[in-house]
């Protein structure tokens, strides 16, 4: 029974548990909740008898709730002592703290410096451009000024050459309209000429036939007595008798004009005594017409 008596022994051999040690949270310190050990809730001899291990149920459960009890209290003092460890920090850190905050002071201190000499030296500069601008030798402000000079230059002369072309065509509208009433003139006074020559034409053609149509005579009876004589014919006459006085005397007076009408004609004929003559006449004109 040897062998028996050796397996029995190797199976009741205890294996030790590992223990787990929980880092410190700073350096040179450690507290007793970090380092736990756990125990075997599950391995427990409880009767050796012949080499061999028996186990019951109530011991293993023991033996759980036990060590329930006994790794809760642990987490409990390691999570306070970690916060104890963060609520108290060590000197290095007080000590690094200030450090850093020095520096930030000191930082700021220089940034605002930089920032009042950076915001003179603009200042400076754009009052130096605004001098300039106003004595007008800025150089942005030349090139634009000359920019503004060049543009006027091209209107000038764009204007210019408008100009001259509305001239030109001015000068032309003007010539042709002088010339258009030039020859307007010419044909209204040769249109004038023509009319008035026409006109004097026409009295005289008028004149020369009222001449060779009418016989103008004033003959006076010294005795009161008519005497009758042939009709004398004349160039542009028609052939017809007419009772003339046999007497002639040219008078002096005014010319019979034959343009009235009869009864004028016999009113001035009956004051002078020639009403036989101016009834005579008038039948004599009167079968003229039929």
């Amino acid at each position: 029974m040897p062998a028996d008596h050796k397996n029995s022994h190797t199976k009741t051999k205890r294996v030790p548990r590992q223990t787990t040690t929980k880092p410190s949270y700073y350096e040179g310190e450690s507290s007793d909740g970090d380092q736990t050990q756990d125990h075997d809730i599950i391995m427990q001899d409880t009767n050796l008898d012949g080499g061999d291990s028996q186990f019951t149920v109530e011991a293993l459960k023991t033996e759980e709730d036990e060590a329930i009890k006994g790794i809760k209290p642990e987490r409990e003092e390691a999570e306070s002592s970690t916060a104890n460890s963060r609520a108290q920090p060590d000197h290095d850190t007080l000590k690094t703290r200030q450090s850093i905050q020095l520096r930030l002071h000191a930082l700021e201190a220089e940034f605002k410096k930089k920032r009042d000499e950076i915001f003179n030296e603009q200042l400076k500069h754009i009052d130096e451009e605004i001098k300039a601008v106003r004595e007008g030798t800025h150089p942005e402000f030349e090139e634009r000024l000359q920019q503004i000079i060049d543009k006027r230059e091209q209107m000038l002369e764009q204007h210019a050459l408008a100009l001259n072309y509305q001239r030109q065509c001015i000068q032309k509208e003007y010539e042709a309209e002088t010339l258009r009433l030039e020859e307007s003139y010419q044909a209204q006074r040769q249109a004038v000429n023509d009319r008035l020559i026409a006109e004097v034409e026409e009295r005289k053609r008028k004149l020369s036939e009222d001449y060779e149509s009418y016989d103008i005579h004033n003959d006076v009876a010294m005795d009161g007595t008519m005497r009758t004589h042939t009709q004398r014919r004349l160039r542009t006459r028609t052939t017809q008798e007419v009772e003339v006085k046999v007497k002639k005397q040219k008078m002096s007076g005014p010319s019979v004009s034959y343009k009235l009408c009869d009864s004028d004609i016999n009113e001035d004929l009956a004051e002078i005594g020639l009403s036989g003559f101016a009834n005579r006449k008038s039948a004599a004109s009167c079968n003229k017409k039929k």
